[in-house]
Order: structure tokens, then sequence, then C-alpha cells
């Protein structure tokens, strides 16, 4: 819901969850209204750096523990942090009760929507993102790189960061499905990468999910841009439904007004005829692989429809370094070169990654939290690719096994090794075994790894970072 901040000067708000998003709204909204009676509502109890940031503020009022959701009916306007699902029962509730529900997301559109870049997807979007932000700073443009992306990647707070800038400043917002799912406004340009099957147990359903991710296009106007993968389905589906100008990408050759790889070259397609803009050869030097061409293709189409020029982009691009833990080269050690890309929670992502690095690959590190997709796609993969060794986690590692067990029966194919691990240490030992000499170990889990044996996907990439160089170097 759309909140102005005449809104939030006279009525009554409370912060529902007060992690990162939530202590950004805290900290814009005193900076703004210094005497404004606030509350925060949080399950857990608060931590040093948030107990810090309210303690000494007598305008604030604390609802902490299992019951803080049934608090928030109490308040006209409730700022939902992204990880609180919006289908509580007590959100609901509060709901019917006349409470209006926003988020930081929304709060920075209503503000600053005619600068925002939106970018979505299920996978690719920090990337994509990052580079568009590298290419609008190479050009000398104010750019903020904002949203879901985090501050470990140079991320920042979207409300905190519009604060801070100037008026011609432009803002690259990474969006995710969970910060989406409320909006009843999209940006200006909104970038619509290729949308899998994830998060379902926070949304329910796939359906809902894709609901969620056509908020970065539902609302825009004739006047708006929608940069897209024409490649995907589910993209081009959703694109489809916009009044926005379209803009296609396509790694299968032109299209009549887009971004499009032809003839080894990427090709600009405008009314005014076409240009190429940079060669496959040039950009796989700083973003390797077929699946990080497909990341670069909106970058290119959202420069152009800020008028930046192609040498510009050139240097954005040659300049830019793979994001840590996705597709990240950690190094030659002992003769194998490791490859991290723990923040793979997909198959699709995996699969990709294989493909940019065969046939090379001499065993993969899989498996994690078990959300229940298929695995069928993966273990083709991994059996044309003849890849020689698998390490597999729970969960998922036994069901990308029982995939490739069916699949070898039905295709006549021999299975590569196996070895089983739970922790890091042990699978970087076996990689460091198993994997044959000049060959790539990748680290691609095509699973979620928060919830399971590793508080996340980056403490999961720091451990394998940290023990492949470790054990490298005796």
């Amino acid at each position: 819901m759309t909140i102005e901040l005449d809104d939030l000067r006279t009525r009554s708000v409370v912060i529902v969850g007060f992690g990162v998003e939530g202590r950004d709204v805290y900290r814009f909204l005193r900076t703004r209204f210094p005497e404004k009676p606030l509350a925060v509502a949080e399950q857990r109890p608060l931590d040093g750096d948030a107990r810090a940031l309210v303690d000494g503020d007598p305008n604030v009022r604390l609802h902490l523990g299992p019951d803080h959701l049934s608090h928030v009916g109490d308040y006209e306007i409730a700022f939902r942090s992204p990880g609180i699902p919006r289908r509580s029962p007590e959100l609901h509730a509060a709901q019917a009760r006349g409470t209006r529900l926003t988020s930081q997301t929304a709060l920075f559109l209503s503000l600053g929507r005619e600068r925002v870049i939106g970018v979505t997807g299920t996978k690719g979007k920090s990337t994509t993102s990052a580079l568009i932000h590298a290419i609008l700073t190479s050009a000398g443009r104010d750019a903020h790189l904002v949203g879901n992306i985090g501050p470990e990647l140079g991320g920042r707070s979207p409300l905190l960061s519009l604060a801070a800038a100037g008026e011609r400043a432009v803002f690259v917002d990474e969006l995710s499905s969970f910060q989406l799912e409320d909006l009843t406004m999209s940006p200006r340009i909104a970038v619509l990468l290729d949308i899998v099957p994830e998060h379902l147990d926070h949304h329910g359903s796939f359906d809902a999910y894709l609901d969620a991710k056509r908020n970065i296009s539902r609302h825009q106007g004739p006047r708006d841009w929608l940069v897209y993968d024409a490649g995907s389905q589910t993209a081009a589906a959703i694109a489809a439904e916009t009044a926005a100008q379209r803009v296609p990408c396509s790694m299968e050759g032109p299209v009549d007004r887009g971004a499009f790889v032809e003839s080894e070259h990427v090709v600009f397609a405008a009314a005014f005829g076409r240009d190429q803009v940079a060669s496959v050869s040039e950009i796989a030097r700083a973003l390797p692989g077929r699946f990080n061409l497909r990341n670069v293709l909106p970058a290119v189409a959202v420069a152009r429809i800020l008028s930046i020029d192609n040498e510009a982009v050139r240097r954005g691009i040659a300049g830019f370094q793979p994001l840590r833990d996705r597709f990240e080269n950690v190094g030659t050690f002992r003769g194998v070169t490791f490859y991290n890309a723990a923040i793979a929670t997909v198959p699709e992502a995996t699969i990709a990654q294989l493909a940019a690095l065969a046939p090379r690959v001499g065993s993969v590190i899989l498996g994690g939290v078990d959300r229940g997709v298929d695995y069928r796609g993966l273990a083709q993969r991994l059996l044309e690719d003849r890849v020689a060794t698998v390490i597999l986690f729970p969960d998922t590692g036994a069901r990308v096994w029982e995939a490739m067990r069916e699949e070898a029966t039905t295709r006549g194919r021999e299975l590569p090794r196996r070895a089983d691990v739970r922790d890091m240490e042990s699978a970087v030992r076996e990689a460091y075994a198993l994997t044959p000499p000049g060959s790539i170990c990748l680290h691609s889990p095509a699973a979620p790894s928060r919830g399971g044996l590793f508080a996340s996907y980056a403490d999961r990439g720091a451990q394998f970072r940290a023990w492949v160089t470790r054990l490298g170097s005796t």
C-alpha cells in the first residue's frame, strides 16, 4: 500500500520485524520525525545493535516475544519486514481492524519512483543490479545500489540512500519476491529476469511467487520501461501484460527493439537502427559463461534507455568483478581450480554454471535444504558432462543421487563417484582427493543453505573459501 510522508507524520506506526530493513525504517522515520512515537514488534530479544539503536529513545514502544504480531492491529500503519509472511493470521486480523500494511520498498518508491531501476528474477538479479550500477558509475552518473543486495556486495538501504542523495541521483534497486509482494507501485524502469520455483515455503505456491514478481511491472504506465528476458517463458508472459514500453533481451538472435546476441556481438536495436555494443569475447573476460551474458543483455538495455554510450558500457563491464558467492573463482590449488557459487539455491543455476565450465568440471559439491524441487534436469546434466565425482550434503544430495541413478539406468550411463559429507572441511578434503588434476571443482548447492547445516549461503561460501585456501596450502 502506498503511504505518504504526511500519513506517517499524523498516524500511529509500528515496525514489524527489527532486522536490517526494520532498523533502516526506524532510522529514516526517527530522522524525519524526531519526537514521533514509534513502536517495534519483534519475536526475538533485541541484539546488541538493535538494542543500542532504541535505548535512550523515550518515544519508542517495544512489543517483544512470541505474541509480538498480536499488537500490530493497535496501530494505523505497519511497516512489514520482508521475512514476515504476509499470510500471517495476525496480519490479516490487523488489516481487518483497519491497519494499513506497507514496507520500506513501498515508501521508497512513493518518494523516488521516477529515479528507480528495479531488478528482479530468481537468479542473476544481484549480478545484473551490480553491473547496471557499474555501468552508470562508469558514465559519471550519481548512482546508488540499494535493496535486497547486501552491504557486503555494495548494497545500501533505499530510504537512507534516498535521504542522503542528490536530486539527480538514480537508484538501482534489487527486489526480492518478499519485497515485491505488497507493492501497489512499480519502478519507472523495471528489469525482469528468468523466474523458476523458489521460496515456495514463504509464498505457499509457485503461482503466488509469480504473482509477487508481477509487481515489478504491474503498476507501470506507457511512459515506463520493462526490460525482460525474452528467452524466459515466465518473464515473457508477465511482459505481455504490462502497459509499459517493452524491451526484450534475447540470446537467440535479433529482436525489433531491444538487446540481443548476434555474430558474437551484443547488439542493441532501436527505432534508429542497430548498434553493436560489445563483443562476446570481451564480455567473457569479465563475466564468463552464457548465463552471465544473459545478465549483461538487460544491463546494456538499461544503459541505452538512459542514453549511456557504448564506451561507458564497455568500460563498466571490463572493470566489473564477479560477485562473491556467485560463480566466484577462488583460485587454483594443487592443480585444481575451485569455483564458489554458494548462492545457487535452485538446480537451474547449477545447470547454467556447469554449462559455462563444461567439459572441465571434475567434481561438484551439492546439497542443502530440501524444498521439494525437481532434480531430474540437474541429474541429466551431471551425467551428460561426465562429472567424475559428486560430493553430497544432506538433504537434497540424496535426492540428486537418486535422480542420477534413475537417469543412468534409463540412458545406460555410468554413475560418478559419490562422497557423502556433513561439514565443509570434509567436503573440501574429498574435493582435493577426488578431483582430477587440471580440472575444476564447482561448489554449487542447487538448494538453499539457511535452515540446514549452514547459517546462510554467505556462511557456506565463507567456509568453502576458507577450507579451499587452508587445505590448498598444506
